[in-house]
């Protein structure tokens, strides 16, 4: 037998012990002094769930804080079959336990494991050096509506429709989660989450900075993004708008890039 077929028996019995050529396997399996060739296999395949099951844990600390331990395992031996891991790193096993929860219509569960996974993949993000205050003074006046800016590379948005932050944020502090913040909101809100320099920061954000962040991320140029605002405020409202909010991104560190457009061409 080859060595990639045996590593293809190996790794079907990890995953489905029961399937028919584990037989072929075993047969390749030296019989060992005390135990059998099924509980020596079994060290290996039971390691691999166990192993994941950590990794899962210590990424979505809070979805099983609020779920309960029982349910969270259950939740982790199920995810593991449905989406097994094809990465090198088992640090990006977790990348569908959102949806996976929402397809069993745990919906508050859900977005918690959205916003963890969101901050852990924010640490691990590419950097970006940010743009300063002077760097958009420098640009003339008549430029301006040409201004194509760049976000941090770890800038997330998400959209909840629970009370999410305030369950996420009392699940942290190991406080009492009222009936109140686990109710379903009328309105969807949105987060951003970001890295700057070493720490992770996430906020509320309006619809109208969701609506520009998106536009950046659309590669929409400064006049563009303007008449996106205009469709939510006041016309006469939105520049001041749209400058004291790039004061503000500037502050978190969050632009990292600022051309004008025909420099581009």
């Amino acid at each position: 037998m080859r060595l990639s077929e045996l590593q293809q028996y190996f790794r079907q019995y990890i995953f489905n012990s029961e399937n028919p050529e584990s037989e072929q396997l075993k047969s390749m399996i030296v019989v060992p002094p005390a135990d059998t060739i099924t509980d020596r296999l079994s060290i290996y395949a039971d390691g691999y769930d166990a192993r994941l099951g950590e990794v899962l844990e210590k990424t979505f600390p809070s979805v099983k804080k609020y779920s309960g331990e029982d349910l969270f395992d259950e939740w982790c031996c199920e995810y593991i079959r449905l989406y097994p891991s094809h990465f090198f790193s088992v640090a990006k096993i977790g990348y569908q336990f959102s949806l996976f929860l929402k397809d069993k219509n745990y919906l508050l569960e859900s977005e918690i494991a959205a916003l963890e996974w969101a901050i852990n993949t924010a640490v691990d993000a590419g950097d970006a050096p940010p743009v300063s205050k002077q760097n958009l003074e420098e640009i003339p006046q008549e430029s301006w509506g040409d201004i194509v800016f760049e976000c941090h590379p770890s800038l997330q948005i998400l959209e909840f429709s629970y009370n999410t932050l305030l369950v996420y944020k009392a699940l942290l502090d190991d406080k009492e989660i009222t009936p109140v913040e686990t109710r379903q909101c009328l309105v969807s809100t949105a987060c951003r989450i970001w890295r700057k320099e070493r720490q992770i920061y996430y906020v509320s954000i309006s619809p109208a900075e969701n609506i520009f962040i998106e536009s950046i991320q659309q590669k929409l140029i400064f006049s563009e993004i303007c008449e996106k605002l205009a469709e939510k405020m006041p016309e006469d409202e939105v520049v001041n708008y749209a400058i004291s909010q790039i004061l503000t991104w500037l502050q978190d560190e969050l632009i990292t890039g600022l051309k004008v457009s025909h420099e581009l061409a």
